[in-house]
């Protein structure tokens, strides 16, 4: 996904616990929920951040 001109590369992880209020009978409970955790990354290139990239991020060690 693109946002203002940065590529950005969504990231699924681990199930996070939420709370969840909701009313039951009338009474408002709380209960412990499982949700995805979700995050963006943004894509770093030589092309996109000039100052920033690193060519030791695409060394293979050899």
């Amino acid at each position: 996904m693109d946002v203002e001109g940065v590529r950005y590369v969504i990231r699924l992880g681990p199930r996070v616990r939420r709370l969840l209020y909701e009313v039951v009978d009338g009474r408002m409970v709380k209960r412990d929920v499982l949700a995805v955790a979700a995050w963006a990354e943004p894509v770093v290139t030589k092309e996109s951040a000039p100052g920033w990239y690193s060519a030791e991020a695409d060394s293979d060690g050899d």
